[in-house]
């Protein structure tokens, strides 16, 4: 009789009263916080949400493109920064001996330089 009250008490018993009291205990915890959290009020926590957002969403762009350059390359793992920005600054050191070279015959006129038809 003995072994059957035993294997009863904890194999049955034992483990059920423990779910019941950490069951409560749970719910007291979540009870809490919740009317915790609630009792700051709700425009509160969309502030504190909103605030983090623009705080800590720089942050975390300003690190990304510190510690990985190219992470939003769409050109290829072969593209070299150095080399596209040496390129345009060769084309528009290009256009610019272009227009200096050019310019008189690529006359800008205004308004009031043009003939009126009356």
């Amino acid at each position: 009789m003995k072994i059957i009250i035993a294997t009863f008490f904890y194999t049955i018993w034992l483990p059920l009263c423990l779910l019941m009291v950490g069951g409560v205990m749970l719910w007291a915890v979540l009870y809490t916080g919740f009317n915790y959290i609630t009792g700051i009020g709700w425009e509160w926590w969309l502030v504190i949400i909103i605030v983090s957002f623009y705080l800590t969403f720089p942050i975390y762009a300003l690190y990304q493109t510190h510690t990985n350059p190219n992470q939003f390359n769409k050109f290829g793992n072969d593209f070299n920064l150095e080399k596209a920005q040496e390129k345009i600054k060769q084309h528009n050191e290009k256009q610019k001996k272009y227009w200096k070279k050019h310019s008189k015959e690529h006359k800008v006129t205004t308004w009031k330089d043009r003939p009126r038809a009356n």
